[in-house]
């Protein structure tokens, strides 16, 4: 489902959190599967996971995010 929209959506999503970038991962569970990351500030725990259907880019929920990380 990769194409410009879903990661326009993503990185839409990722900058109003103070993101800078989205890097694509993979397809998961439907979804394209984005993670969003900064040049400017280091981040811990969880790896912030944005997942983008066709119409709508949301972040991943703590279940989901461990479930990426550990598949």
């Amino acid at each position: 489902m990769l194409h410009e929209k879903s990661h326009n959506l993503a990185l839409k999503l990722a900058k109003s959190e103070g993101f800078t970038s989205v890097e694509f991962l993979k397809e998961w569970q439907g979804y394209d599967l984005f993670v969003a990351s900064s040049t400017e500030t280091a981040f811990t725990g969880l790896p912030d996971y944005i997942l983008v259907d066709a119409n709508n880019a949301r972040w991943a929920n703590p279940d989901e995010a461990e479930s990426i990380l550990f598949a």
